[in-house]
């Protein structure tokens, strides 16, 4: 359309004709065009994100409150960022839009599917509940256990539904609840892996993944990677695999260790 109208433009323009507007040169059809003059005659309107069918749901489905308008942007926005893999940025697409495969769901349109929680199955709990998304990522038994082991050694803040699912270390300081948000979108993403490959998540396999996913977005970007530097929600003692540093192989740690 643009292209099309800047050759017509050269091809028809005569000095000193009245000129007419784009907006009102299209809008002057009659027939076939009632959408599109619709769409050039939109008045942009503001909206508050706090609001929004997503952001609600999930607050309601991990019995949490909506954090505020910057901590929201940010969480539903991070999906978008350049410097993830791929495979991370479509998990947190699906993740913040609740649309993971999970088994209390397939099971109501895929024949003989399993609904009941991989994890609890794993370890054979009895009466296995069904894997809902607050389930699976935060109080299933062996979910729990990796996430609280986690926090007690590389998290100041300690473990809440509240805190874990909206990622508010502290509150009003995006530069730092960002990298410590986005560790956390990292450890679901590892435990959603662990699902998936119906693998029992444990501390050294969480953490030596967490450290290797952190690690490439931090040689990815460096902007990202200085809020990591200059974040104090993690323990500098351990800061090792949420924080960012050596890999394990002694090759500025780009790799698992």
């Amino acid at each position: 359309m643009k292209t099309a109208y800047t050759r017509a433009k050269k091809k028809y323009h005569k000095d000193g004709a009245e000129h007419m507007k784009e907006t009102d040169f299209f809008g002057s059809f009659k027939k076939g065009s009632k959408k599109f003059r619709r769409i050039l005659g939109y008045e942009l309107k503001e909206y508050d994100i706090l609001k929004l069918t997503q952001v609600n749901t999930m607050a309601r489905i991990t019995n949490t409150t909506v954090p505020g308008s910057e901590r929201v942007k940010n969480m539903y926005s991070m999906w978008g960022r350049q410097y993830l893999t791929n495979d991370l940025r479509i998990f947190l697409l699906k993740y913040y839009n609740n649309i993971l495969g999970l088994g209390n769901r397939i099971a109501h349109f895929v024949p003989n599917a399993e609904n009941r929680c991989t994890f609890c199955i794993l370890v054979n709990t009895p009466d296995p509940v069904p894997e809902s998304f607050e389930h699976l990522f935060f109080s299933c038994p062996v979910t729990q256990d990796v996430i609280r082991k986690f926090f007690q050694k590389y998290i100041v803040n300690e473990l809440t539904a509240e805190l874990y699912f909206t990622g508010s270390g502290l509150i009003g300081n995006e530069k730092e609840n960002v990298p410590f948000s986005l560790s956390l979108d990292i450890l679901r993403y590892v435990i959603w892996q662990c699902k998936l490959n119906k693998r029992m998540p444990t501390l050294s396999h969480v953490s030596e993944e967490v450290n290797y996913l952190i690690n490439v977005v931090r040689t990815s970007n460096k902007e990202i990677s200085e809020l990591y530097e200059n974040c104090n929600i993690f323990t500098r003692r351990n800061e090792q695999a949420v924080h960012g540093g050596d890999g394990g192989d002694g090759q500025n740690g780009h790799g698992r260790g």
